[in-house]
């Protein structure tokens, strides 16, 4: 794939935040135009340890059939390389799935009970996700997911192609380069780790922050969150057991892809 390094690497920095000792994994939205190439990128990571290919879903189909791997912290991050499918079923069963997403990032899943299911869990369970969505879809849906708290919930990454990138891609498909394209391996921890985030550290996240919430009415305070989890996860790929400067300075170059605007052209 062509010139995608650095959403490459923003997904592998979500996948390595479920093995943060004390911290919820890292959940994303990734937003750009159709045929921008997020899914195809993101089904390289498919067989990553912990990951669940999800084409389409229900809630309640998530939560019978993922249930108790969910449980058991198996699955650690449910894969949407097409979001625009399973919000394209009728009005209540998309509503469901929304909120349902809500709690299964942040509090965690419960008691569920339907007309049709009923499931108790011993303790509520949760996992992150990452969704691919077109701009338009994204649009269409917004406000909607801005007001039920989704959006906070998510890490938004989003980008567009320069005329050159695009010419590239042509070149790309022409001389047929795809078919050495390979899956991505992470070397994942075999358990969770404690990674250490120096206060002022975290203190500089925070100019990011400021810059995310520009224009929305959100605090930051889960963002402020993300951007913590996202510097953990790099010094954690490093092989640290403590965030320092050169994950600042990694967070710090990929700024301008963390909004739902697809301004960074690449």
């Amino acid at each position: 794939m062509v010139s995608l390094d650095d959403i490459e690497l923003l997904i592998s920095l979500v996948l390595f935040s479920a093995y943060l000792e004390g911290e919820k994994p890292l959940s994303a939205m990734i937003v750009s135009k159709v045929e921008s190439g997020k899914s195809k990128l993101l089904e390289r990571f498919s067989d990553t340890p912990g990951t669940v290919w999800v084409t389409d879903a229900t809630a309640w189909g998530i939560a019978k059939h993922y249930g108790p791997d969910l449980k058991t912290g198996r699955i650690k991050h449910l894969l949407f390389p097409e979001f625009s499918i399973p919000i394209g079923r009728k009005f209540e069963t998309v509503q469901m799935l929304d909120n349902f997403l809500c709690g299964l990032i942040e509090e965690g899943i419960g008691e569920i009970v339907s007309f049709r299911y009923k499931a108790r869990a011993r303790a509520p369970y949760g996992c992150g996700v990452i969704i691919c969505i077109s701009n338009q879809d994204f649009k269409d849906k917004e406000k909607h997911w801005f007001r039920i708290g989704l959006m906070s919930r998510l890490l938004p990454i989003s980008y567009d192609y320069s005329d050159t990138t695009r010419s590239q891609i042509m070149d790309y498909i022409k001389e047929r380069a795809y078919q050495k394209e390979t899956k991505i391996t992470l070397n994942l921890p075999s358990s969770s780790v404690k990674v250490d985030l120096p206060r002022r550290i975290a203190d500089r996240l925070e100019g990011i922050t400021q810059m995310m919430i520009t224009g929305t009415e959100l605090y930051g305070f889960r963002w402020q969150r993300h951007l913590q989890r996202l510097a953990m996860a790099s010094a954690l790929m490093r092989g640290d057991d403590t965030v320092r400067d050169i994950d600042f300075d990694l967070v710090w170059n990929l700024r301008e892809y963390l909004n739902k605007d697809c301004t960074k052209q690449i």
